[in-house]
């Protein structure tokens, strides 16, 4: 469980199983996401889904402030569909819970588990329900190249917003030769408009995970490529860049403190807790780095982080 909160509300995100239709090497959750590897040892739940729904949906009813929950994995796909309605059916049941996000990189890219019988009357019920409760409720899928949009997933959501969620949105990961230039951007947003009516929302920068740095932009880049897209787009439908800083979340990429490009260092600030900085006195005035990729920086950035290197032990 993830959480963000404010004065006002708060928003939080549950992880309701730990596999997923595919497997991404640039997955943002892959210290829990799928078995280990040698280079990440992966976090287990401890206890039965039954017991972390129950879990769930108890803390829930007991934080009132919280009024928006996405509902997320591994893949939501990859719940039995019984099992997932029975969650969200009774998530719709808490006053408090006015939005409902369901995470799925399974409707680009098996887009025919959407399109099953039982799956479709499941949501149809999801759907009603919402509607009857006054909670908005949307699918938030990853698309990151417009060959992926394919008359499959195009059909699979229109069966889906046929029903009455309020929207398809997507959240792409920019990936260094695969979406990273404004032609190629912007051929997947109105690929996704046009083809599949999935509304272009967000381009995460792609994290700091082991083996991803060929991926991976600078702040700078990412910066201009933003730049680069707007304009071309209706407002409603230009994606933001954003930045995933850890300990930190979602910022714009405009929005840090302060920038080293030399040493490709961002610095960030934030506004709110997470439950893991309760006790933190010093949460909301620590500054927060988001590093570019050493290859990305000028010679005497490069040459720098070069140097705080460990020197290699010889025998």
């Amino acid at each position: 469980m993830w959480g963000e909160s404010g004065e006002k509300g708060a928003n939080l995100s549950y992880f309701v199983i730990a596999t997923c239709p595919q497997y991404c090497g640039h997955c943002t959750r892959m210290d829990l996401v799928g078995n280990s590897v040698p280079q990440v040892s992966k976090h287990k739940f401890e206890h039965s889904p039954k017991e972390r729904y129950d879990a769930m949906l108890d803390y829930l009813r007991k934080t009132p402030r919280v009024r928006d929950v996405v509902v997320s994995g591994g893949d939501i796909a990859n719940v039995p569909i019984a099992q997932l309605e029975a969650f969200l059916m009774s998530l719709m049941d808490i006053p408090n819970i006015r939005d409902i996000r369901l995470a799925t990189k399974g409707l680009q890219g098996l887009p025919q588990h959407f399109l099953q019988d039982e799956v479709l009357k499941a949501f149809d019920r999801i759907a009603q329900r919402a509607h009857a409760r006054g909670v908005d409720i949307a699918v938030h899928t990853h698309v990151n190249h417009a060959n992926q949009v394919t008359p499959l997933v195009g059909k699979a959501v229109r069966k889906i917003l046929d029903m009455g969620f309020r929207d398809v949105r997507n959240q792409g990961v920019l990936l260094r030769g695969v979406n990273t230039t404004q032609k190629d951007l912007l051929e997947l947003c109105f690929m996704l408009l046009d083809c599949a009516k999935i509304m272009p929302y967000y381009f995460y920068m792609a994290d700091m995970i082991p083996n991803s740095e060929h991926w991976r932009l600078s702040i700078a880049e990412g910066m201009k490529l933003q730049h680069d897209i707007m304009g071309y787009l209706p407002g409603f439908a230009t994606p933001r860049v954003t930045v995933d800083v850890p300990y930190v979340g979602k910022r714009w990429i405009h929005q840090f403190a302060d920038y080293d490009r030399v040493k490709g260092i961002s610095y960030w600030t934030k506004n709110y807790r997470t439950i893991l900085e309760a006790d933190d006195a010093n949460a909301l005035a620590r500054r927060y780095e988001y590093l570019d990729p050493v290859y990305t920086l000028p010679p005497e950035g490069r040459d720098y982080w070069r140097k705080q290197q460990k020197p290699a032990v010889t025998a």
